[in-house]
């Protein structure tokens, strides 16, 4: 992941994902079609 955000943004051939580090060390992805809106929340 980067050193300055928690998520990474990824295209490959027609679509793209996001990946997101959760504070347990696990890696989560969501493809971009599937949302509509997103709100990251440093706590």
């Amino acid at each position: 992941m980067s050193d300055q955000h928690p998520y990474d943004l990824h295209a490959h051939g027609n679509g793209g994902f996001i990946s997101f580090d959760s504070r347990s060390g696990d890696v989560i992805s969501l493809p971009l079609l599937s949302l509509d809106r997103a709100t990251l929340r440093n706590h």
